[in-house]
């Protein structure tokens, strides 16, 4: 079998100055121009054979595996693939493919076998338990992972894995649903060169044991790793500068001119010369234009027999998928404390606290009769509002969610019922949590417990699927934001702070569909119902009504003033008194606040409740399928799309001049006279863990000192550049924490001297700077942005204007960001630079400080291979050049 993309094309509409577009932009109808991310792209892979797709940042290397995923990215895809002779559509991608994204999306609080065994669970029900456990044995001990195999994957909030061996885990899973197709998107990023040769190595087996068709992007391979492809498509500005076979390529490169130099890696090579940021763009081009000619002149092939796709064995039933997820799903909230067991005790906190403010509403008397409907609503109030926890955790979520979706592990309806059968027993516990510290301080009848709990789980399961709905929008904080205005329109115009005739139309439409109005009804009938008689108002009588004043011949009595009236008060003004009995004092609240009164409206408004909880899970059903399936087909092309699409060719030039020019990276600025020296002596840290190897939480709990770095010496000076180096776990990020005066969660020990002096935070704040692994950078700046922000705050003194852009210029140009210099960073939520681009841009913006020592934690991480050794040429020449101590 066999995998085949034709003359895929990729196109997208920019506006014509090539900045950010608004969204008053496109209402203005701002002009824009068609612009090709991918095009004339032609490849193949078989089944036993790895491919590697490759190219520098920005090369179209994650556009093309996303359109050969079928993955929707706002773009218009064109172009024919095929499985097997067969059009590739999404149901045939379910089948018999699976895709490892560049960002691992695991479950936190699972570990690699838990993930596993609901993996094998979900694609292959028929392994019996037995058979899965040695499968899920085997696959843990092929991926490296036998190790780290009962260790939780973790996240940003928990401790876990590392990004390497999440990424093996995320391949492990992959391979657990046993596809024909594997697609990875960098499947070694994040690893060191050791466990990336591995990895290589073990993909190339398990392709060839399985017959697997492996097609993988890939930054900077080393040339064990590059050893490993059988076949190579490089790729340069969105066009192929090279495809075929592995082997092929120093081949080909010596037709162009430029053959391997002796013990040269190929992969660095190659990147180096299609690489327009560090190379001359004509040159660059001038390869694309020798594939292209290359390609035309070829002979057709006469293509190979292909084998029918096997027959694809049947997946769990939506029932059992149902069930297996309702499993995992139990698991989860039990290891998780976010979802529910953190809101319980939050719950429970805050009604005890609400519970001591209104203590004296345990007094049934007149003074304390309002009070206690506010007392109830706060109480109710807070309660849903933590349903803003499943916005935060649902899109977390959702991420894996996708995936495995996607990867047709289940369909998102079996994830649905999964989810609600989980919901509807822990809404009652959240419902326990509120009611039982209400009713032991609040003194609230306990015949009417069980109403008043249906009343406030049927409120925190709308509250629920409010949640869940706003958790889908791609901007958690906007989600988290809406939810927010939800639930305080939900309590303002509950009926307890503004009365619901007084409201004007379009914002009374508020009163009518949220829930909280109805709940607070319903549980304040429950409990009024049942309350024992308050204290300081008397029942009237017909005696009490005709009571009568001798000298007027009237009615002298409260009673027989208004004999409509049930009860007066002798001790109270009549706006005091509400009066005996629970029915009483709900119609007397509700003269001022209409959303009370004694009528039985019970079953109405549980329905009304129950209602809108279940119109949040629909629409909440309806926009998470349709999230889920945002797979693309590409368009048909046409001869005129693909001859429109044809770029013009550069100019010849001989030699090819493709070298890069140490002057154009170099500052030109004359080393200073003055000279620094970091050192640091004798350095360790120290963890202190429990007998399980964990670290310790508790300071009394006996522990023994495990040393993550022990005794390191070592110093910079100014002008030298300082590689710290060492395979996964060697604790060179420990290291690096330590110098940067990272405070962590063990003891630091030693001597750190900058110039001899201790260093100390006002010291490393005036003349350090670090670049951290992960990009702390603002999503919607563009990279020019982020620069001008940063002369601004580090060096005002360089004016606005034509001269702080000529130095943004230089920086931008230095770092080879000139290109992408109006992109913005983006995030995970919209797309923006590319990995590769937000580091160089995250080492430019601390070069606007001018620090006397740059710490960086792996500069190259995520660069393709020219631009990591642009980046260390630049660094060396600027230690040299401003007389840096660079320690990386």
């Amino acid at each position: 079998c066999g995998s085949t993309p034709a003359d895929c094309q990729y196109t997208i509409d920019p506006p014509l100055d090539g900045k950010p577009i608004s969204a008053l932009d496109k209402l203005r109808g701002k002009p824009s121009k068609k612009r090709y991310l991918l095009r004339g792209i032609t490849g193949e892979v078989s089944h036993g054979s790895v491919l590697a797709i490759m190219g520098p940042s920005g090369a179209g290397k994650t556009t093309l595996l996303n359109m050969l995923t079928l993955e929707k990215k706002g773009g218009v895809p064109r172009g024919k693939i095929e499985l097997n002779g067969q059009p590739f559509t999404r149901s045939m991608y379910n089948k018999n493919c699976a895709y490892v994204q560049q960002e691992d999306s695991l479950w936190a609080s699972f570990s690699s076998r838990d993930h596993l065994r609901y993996a094998f669970d979900l694609c292959q029900p028929h392994l019996s338990s037995s058979e899965k456990t040695a499968a899920i044995d085997k696959l843990i001990e092929a991926v490296g992972l036998t190790q780290a195999q009962h260790t939780k994957a973790g996240n940003a909030f928990v401790r876990g894995l590392s990004s390497g061996l999440k990424r093996r885990l995320s391949i492990a899973i992959a391979l657990a649903k046993n596809p024909l197709v594997l697609f990875l998107d960098e499947p070694t990023s994040g690893i060191d060169s050791a466990s990336a040769s591995s990895m290589m190595t073990f993909l190339k087996e398990i392709a060839t044991a399985e017959k697997l068709a492996v097609a993988c992007t890939i930054h900077q391979p080393s040339a064990s790793v590059f050893a490993g492809f059988d076949k190579t498509l490089i790729l340069s500005d969105g066009r192929v500068a090279f495809s075929g076979l592995a082997s092929d390529l120093g081949s080909y490169l010596a037709s162009l001119g430029r053959p391997l130099p002796p013990a040269a890696n190929p992969a660095e090579f190659v990147l180096d010369l299609v690489n327009k940021d560090f190379t001359d763009k004509a040159a660059v081009y001038r390869i694309l234009d020798k594939y292209d000619e290359a390609r035309e002149a070829a002979p057709a092939s006469t293509g190979y027999e292909l084998t029918p796709l096997r027959q694809a064995k049947p997946t769990a039933s939506p029932m059992a998928q149902a069930l297996i997820l309702t499993k995992r799903q139990l698991q989860f909230v039990v290891r998780d404390p976010m979802l529910y067991t953190g809101r319980m005790v939050m719950i429970v906190v805050a009604t005890v606290f609400f519970s001591l403010v209104y203590l004296q509403t345990r007094n049934r008397i007149q003074s304390q009769a309002l009070q206690r409907f506010f007392y109830t609503n706060f109480i109710l109030g807070v309660s849903c509002n933590l349903a803003i926890s499943v916005v935060f955790a649902g899109n977390l979520d959702f991420l894996s969610i996708k995936r495995e979706v996607k990867d047709g592990q289940y369909s998102p309806v079996s994830q649905f019922i999964a989810g609600q059968l989980i919901a509807v027993p822990a809404m009652a516990f959240l419902g326990l949590s509120a009611l039982i510290p209400l009713y032991l301080i609040g003194d609230m009848p306990w015949s009417s417990f069980g109403l008043a709990l249906l009343s406030i789980a049927a409120n925190l399961w709308a509250f629920e699927g409010m949640g869940q709905l706003f958790s889908l929008m791609p901007n958690v904080l906007l989600g988290m934001m809406n939810f927010m205005s939800m639930w305080f329109a939900s309590f303002l115009f509950s009926g307890l702070f503004v009365r619901i005739p007084d409201v004007i139309w379009p914002f009374r439409l508020f009163c009518y569909i949220l829930p909280l109005g109805y709940t607070s009804q319903t549980f304040m009938w429950s409990i009024m119902k049942e309350v024992p008689d308050y204290n300081g108002a008397e029942l009237c009588d017909d005696d009490l009504r005709g009571l009568t004043d001798p000298h007027t011949n009237q009615s002298s009595h409260p009673c027989g003033i208004n004999r409509s009236k049930e009860f007066y008060c002798p001790d109270e003004s009549p706006i005091r008194c509400f009066g005996v009995t629970g029915d009483q004092i709900l119609d007397s609240v509700g003269v001022n606040y209409a959303a009370f009164s004694s009528e039985d409206l019970y079953a109405r408004n549980i329905g009304i409740v129950l209602g809108v909880g279940a119109a949040f899970r629909l629409v909440y059903l309806v926009w998470m399928i349709s999230k889920c399936r945002t797979s693309e087909e590409p368009k048909k092309l046409t001869p005129e799309l693909i001859a429109a699409a044809k770029p013009e060719k550069a100019p010849p030039a001989e030699p090819l001049d493709v070298s890069i020019e140490a002057a154009s990276l170099a500052p030109p600025v004359q080393p200073p006279a003055g000279r620094w020296e970091f050192s640091f002596r004798h350095c360790s840290y120290v963890l202190d863990v429990s007998k399980n190897g964990k670290k310790s939480m508790l300071p009394f709990k006996n522990t023994t000192a495990k040393p993550l770095i022990s005794d390191v010496t070592a110093s910079v000076s100014s002008g030298e550049l300082l590689a710290i180096l060492g395979p996964s776990g060697a604790g060179k990020t420990v290291l690096l924490n330590m110098l940067t005066l990272e405070a962590g969660s063990g003891t630091p020990f030693g001597h750190m001297t900058l110039n001899g002096q201790q260093l100390t935070w006002p010291m490393y704040r005036k003349y350090s700077a670090y670049v951290p692994r992960e990009d702390t950078l603002w999503a919607t700046l563009t990279a020019r942005q982020h620069l001008e922000h940063a002369f601004s705050l580090y060096r005002p003194e360089v004016p606005a204007g034509a001269k702080r852009g000529v130095a943004i210029d230089e920086l931008l140009d230095a770092t080879g960001l000139t290109s992408a210099q109006h992109t913005r960073a983006g995030n995970a939520l919209f797309k923006g630079l590319s990995g590769g681009q937000k580091r160089r841009l995250a080492l430019a913006i601390v070069l606007v400080k001018e620090p006397k020592v740059l710490i960086l934690d792996e500069p190259t991480s995520g660069l393709d291979s020219a631009a990591a050794s642009a980046i260390m040429k630049f660094l060396r020449d600027l230690a040299q050049s401003k007389g840096l101590c660079i320690i990386a």
